[in-house]
């Protein structure tokens, strides 16, 4: 694999617009650039592209910082084809996992034809099938990595010994030595299988005598059976006829008795009908010599039924004329009770309201008096109340005036002291003449002054006292105002409240006793109106017209029913008198009816006399149905055991015959499989000794023992140059665990380090010198991978941090990188050391910008 060109989008410290890189004519470069700037991360870019692997645990740590999709190109060449493989990364926004995208295209004509597969992970494994290569072998041969050039040295020595299988591409041949093994298997289990299939074709043909000796048995008894079998079958088929026939006489004789129960049935139904209509006709006879008593009586019939409906009509009359009165009556009554009601209701207004309210009037008024005399009270005691006030305003002025008489005796006493403090100096002054005094003058102004202040402070604590009385005395007067005004107003509201309360009733009392008369007045109304019965005038005529209309009917109950019993009695005639209308036409219908079934009678009698005598005929030939019927029943049981002997003898010769035709095909099978056999035989040996040849103690392990002393060689050549030929590696294939799986040994490549010391531990050395170490194992592993024939990945990434060296040793690093620049189509260095950039002709250096990361060739 031979990286072409690269691009990258919102990769780790790179954004958007970053250059394509371009190395299709790079064959050893320098990347530098300042430490965090993005020269590491331009090599994460490619193995991400193809294995979707890098330095950061998870995809999302290597979107750049506030982006949400990364992307990165890669072409690339191998096996002189070039490919472009493009991943692309999107965070999710619901803080689960992205989404990535993998393609795969070979460039033709720089036309991209997709070859990717159904799923990522098929995509990734065509990645590794095309280039012989996975992740972790890539970093521990052809890239060395940051931190990791010591990982080949520290692995175990079984974990070496694979990654050397992996850089000699062992696995091609542990896939033929699987695909050898798995054709043994197949082999053998097609060995066994023809093998068994052999035992049992030669016992299936080993009873071909016995089989050709029954099969001429069989043909025998078949041709002996099959005439005879012929013979049978006739005889039985002129007997099955025979009984055809006679089933068909019996059949006959069953229909010609179904008939004759019929008709016999049919003819007593004629007789009995035929009794019937004569009896009928002699009581139409008899019912037309009745004929003129019975119209006489529907007469009487037809006059009581008119009779009847009128009386009925007019009880229907009389009964919604009744419902009409009853109605009337009792809204009249209704209208009555209303009366009445009203009536009562007005006399007890009178008595429990009206009266009584007329009568409290008086004493309502008295009571009124009594309240207005005791709210001129009230107002008498606030004329008290306004006395006291004003006794109070008096106090709180006095009080008042001696707080500023106070304030001026202190301001007198201030300046009495200050005066006598000035006389404390010996120097002091007349304060009238301002000439200077004497011992005796101070002392006397000093006595003076000493009573001034004397009587200053006894008149301030008398006007200080008198204050206190005054205050004591005004807050007290206060609050038995308060009080009072409190009690009055209490008991005006009330006063006031109670005289509305008293005025209020008094007028409603005379509103009530103003509407007595007129109470009265409609009392004597109503009561005129119920004596005179002077209510529901329309109702009352209307109740008189009824019961006129009632009256003018004349309805007698009685005679109503007497009428109605009548007319039952005469119903039967109704009956009669319509019968003998018709009896005329019903005589001449019964006389046609008896004549036909006298005719059918005798045409019955002829039948049934007929069916007799043909019936009696095929009798007499039935008689013969039970010999024939014997005869038949033998000849078919013969038939039977005949066909089953013949059959018995077709099937033996049948299975006879088949048998004999599989023995055929089975020698063939066998011919055929013995010819397999020996073949699978001979395959099995050539497979058994490939799968021996291409496995560990094989081709692999002849790989393996030829390039672990190139490898040595190699590493101890460039070892050399770093040291002066101080330090020498040697590298031992030894025999390590029984692999559980296979019960050998496996085999571990173990690494033995020596100097002019001795032989010590990797561990023992120091970091530089471990370096050096490790760096021409790593260089050795990659050149190995190089020059392999069709080798994928002819390439070398350096990503190592020199510090460890002197400038002496970074010399040293340098010259070997140059020297074995021929060996590799592309080896890229990655340092920020100035004087080893400037020994590479090519540099890519990295600069870190406020837009991210971005890089030249120079």
């Amino acid at each position: 694999m031979i990286p072409l060109r690269l691009t990258i989008e919102n990769f780790m410290c790179y954004r958007e617009g970053v250059p394509t890189l371009d190395l299709e004519n790079v064959e050893i470069a320098c990347l530098t650039g300042d430490n965090g700037h993005g020269k590491t991360a331009l090599l994460d870019s490619i193995t991400w592209a193809i294995w979707g692997k890098a330095r950061a645990r998870t995809q999302e740590e290597l979107v750049h910082q506030g982006q949400r999709t990364m992307r990165v190109d890669l072409d690339f060449s191998s096996h002189d084809q070039i490919y472009r493989v493009t991943r692309i990364h999107s965070k999710s926004t619901t803080g689960s996992a992205g989404k990535t995208e993998l393609n795969l295209s070979i460039l033709k004509d720089g036309v991209p034809v997709s070859i990717m597969g159904n799923t990522i992970r098929d995509t990734e494994q065509q990645i590794i099938d095309l280039l012989h290569m996975d992740y972790d072998t890539f970093i521990s041969t052809s890239y060395l990595r940051q931190g990791d050039a010591d990982q080949f040295t520290r692995s175990r020595p079984a974990e070496r010994k694979q990654i050397l299988a992996e850089v000699l591409d062992l696995s091609y041949y542990e896939r033929l030595e699987k695909k050898s093994r798995d054709r043994t298997r197949e082999i053998q289990s097609s060995l066994v299988a023809n093998k068994s299939l052999f035992e049992t074709r030669s016992n299936d043909i080993s009873n071909k005598e016995n089989i050709s000796a029954g099969l001429m048995k069989a043909l025998q008894v078949v041709s002996n059976l099959t005439p005879l079998e012929k013979e049978t079958t006739d005889s039985n088929m002129s007997l099955a006829l025979k009984k055809e026939g006679l089933d068909r006489d019996q059949s006959e004789v069953s229909d010609l008795e179904f008939a004759i129960k019929n008709s016999s049935t049919e003819l007593d139904e004629l007789k009995v009908q035929s009794i019937k209509f004569n009896d009928e006709l002699d009581q139409l006879e008899a019912l037309l010599i009745r004929a003129d008593d019975i119209a006489e009586k529907k007469s009487e019939l037809d006059e009581g039924r008119n009779l009847l409906s009128s009386m009925s009509q007019a009880l229907v009359t009389i009964r919604k004329l009744e419902s009409d009165a009853g109605k009337l009556e009792k809204y009249i009554a209704l209208e009555e009770r209303e009366l009445k009601s009203k009536i009562e209701h007005l006399n007890d207004i009178l008595i429990s309201d009206l009266i009584p309210a007329a009568e409290n009037i008086l004493a309502s008024e008295k009571k009124l008096a009594d309240l207005q005399s005791a709210l001129s009270k009230i107002s008498q005691r606030k004329k008290c109340l306004g006395e006291e006030e004003s006794q109070r305003q008096s106090m709180v002025v006095d009080a008042n005036q001696l707080e500023l008489e106070n304030k001026a005796v202190l301001d007198e006493m201030e300046q009495t002291r200050k005066r006598f403090d000035l006389l404390d100096d010996s120097e002091a002054s007349c304060p009238v003449c301002d000439q200077p005094l004497g011992k005796h003058s101070r002392d006397h102004l000093k006595g003076e002054l000493e009573n001034q202040g004397i009587k200053g402070r006894r008149k301030y604590r008398e006007n200080q006292f008198r204050i206190s009385e005054l205050r004591e005395e005004t807050k007290k007067s206060e609050q038995r105002l308060s009080n009072a005004r409190t009690l009055l107003t209490k008991e005006n509201d009330e006063l006031e409240k109670a005289i509305f309360t008293v005025e209020a009733q008094i007028a409603a009392c005379q509103e009530k006793k103003a509407t007595i008369p007129k109470i009265n007045e409609e009392l004597r109304s109503l009561s005129e109106r119920c004596e005179k019965k002077n209510f529901s005038l329309s109702e009352q005529s209307q109740l008189r017209d009824i019961e006129r209309s009632i009256l003018n009917l004349g309805y007698d109950n009685g005679r109503h029913a007497d009428l109605d019993q009548k007319v039952r009695n005469l119903e039967p005639f109704g009956d009669l008198f319509a019968q003998i209308e018709q009896a005329a036409e019903r005589r001449r219908s019964l006389r046609e009816f008896i004549d036909s079934n006298a005719e059918s009678s005798r045409q019955r009698e002829f039948e049934i006399n007929g069916w007799n005598s043909t019936m009696h005929s095929l009798k007499s030939r039935l008689s013969e149905s039970s010999e024939i019927e014997k005869a038949l029943s033998s000849s078919r049981t013969r038939l039977e055991e005949l066909r089953t002997e013949l059959q018995s003898a077709i099937s033996s010769r049948d299975v006879a015959q088949n048998s004999l035709r599989e023995i055929e095909t089975f020698e063939k099978e066998i011919e055929m499989l013995n010819k397999q056999i020996l073949e699978d035989s001979n395959e099995l040996e050539i497979y058994e000794e490939l799968a021996a040849a291409f496995g560990r103690n094989g081709i692999q392990a002849l790989m393996i023992e030829r390039a672990v002393p190139q490898i040595e060689e190699t590493a101890n050549e460039l070892l050399g140059k770093l040291t002066d030929n101080r330090m020498a590696v040697r590298l031992q294939l030894k025999e390590g665990r029984i692999d559980r799986t296979t019960g050998l040994r496996s085999e571990e490549l173990d690494i033995s380090i020596s100097d002019e010391v001795g032989t010590r531990s990797y561990e023992t050395f120091s970091g530089g010198e471990a370096f050096r170490i490790d760096f021409a194992i790593r260089i050795s592993l990659s050149k190995l991978l190089a020059s392999r024939s069709g080798a994928p990945l002819p390439i070398l990434f350096i990503d190592e941090g020199f510090g460890s060296q002197d400038s002496s040793g970074q010399e040293r690093l340098t010259e070997v990188i140059q020297s074995i620049q021929p060996e590799f189509e592309k080896i890229i260095v990655i340092t920020h050391i100035d004087h080893m950039k400037e020994s590479f002709e090519e540099r890519i250096e990295v600069l870190k910008t406020e837009h991210g990361s971005t890089f030249q060739l120079v």
